[in-house]
């Protein structure tokens, strides 16, 4: 009943998100479904984010969080994401588990805000869930921003 489409896609995929549906649509829990399904960054053009939807770029890393506590995941995924970016790696697989039944992953939640906190954030262009041959709900393609070469920015020459 007049509801977005995406709006009404995004409460069926995503039971947490159906307040947005019935219309209690605060700007936290769009800004975490933003989050979780990857709104497009800046700097990141169409063909690449749909690479990246599709599950169509090549990882070359993967970090196994599952099983972690809280404590534990968030700063093994920071050292993680600072060694991948220190290797030059664009794209990583984040394994956070799918949680127990009903209930959702306590990670699976936790990674969007996570990869949105400093030092994180400045690494990170973009991510969305990875598709079922890579882990389906149980990870995320993360992909990482390019590192800059000293100098690379055309200032002195």
């Amino acid at each position: 009943l007049g509801l977005p489409h995406s709006r009404a896609r995004l409460a069926k995929r995503e039971p947490r998100f159906a307040a947005m549906a019935d219309g209690a649509n605060s700007k936290a829990t769009a800004e975490r479904a933003r989050q979780m399904y990857g709104a497009r960054a800046a700097g990141l053009d169409k063909r690449t984010e749909m690479r990246l939807r599709r599950g169509l770029m090549a990882i070359e890393d993967e970090i196994d969080l599952h099983g972690l506590s809280r404590a534990e995941a968030a700063p093994r995924l920071a050292d993680f994401l600072a060694e991948s970016e220190g290797r030059g790696l664009r794209l990583v697989l984040v394994i956070t588990g799918r949680g127990r039944l009903g209930e959702g992953g306590v990670l699976r939640r936790e990674l969007p805000g996570w990869l949105g906190q400093a030092p994180n954030r400045r690494r990170v262009l973009a991510f969305v869930p990875a598709r079922p041959q890579h882990g389906g709900d149980g990870a995320f393609y993360v992909l990482l921003r390019r590192r800059r070469a000293p100098g690379s920015d055309g200032i002195g020459q």
